[in-house]
């Protein structure tokens, strides 16, 4: 698996407690190419901290192409999914 850095926040609730969320994205990588009369696919999972889908689209096929060169014959997609995840903090007065 394959990262870069993502925003994170950090939130002080009126009790004390805290929280710290983050938007990161999956992303899903792919490459093909037909050497004579066979199809090579090649997949990688990955994420990333992008401002928006498309600079993690952008970034995904980067990730692609420099894992599977063009110059080699292949092709390249990316998938994108946007996830916005939140943890609750706890302290080392918590009890759990």
């Amino acid at each position: 698996m394959t990262s870069q850095d993502a925003s994170v926040s950090l939130e002080e609730n009126p009790d004390g407690s805290k929280k710290i969320s983050f938007s990161a994205y999956a992303l899903a990588l792919m490459a093909t190419r037909e050497p004579g009369n066979a199809i090579e696919v090649r997949q990688e999972a990955a994420w990333t901290g992008a401002n928006s889908d498309t600079e993690a689209h952008d970034i995904g096929l980067t990730m692609a192409r420099e894992k599977w060169p063009t110059a080699e014959g292949w092709s390249h997609q990316a998938a994108i999914r946007k996830m916005n995840i939140v943890l609750d903090l706890l302290s080392k007065d918590s009890k759990s």
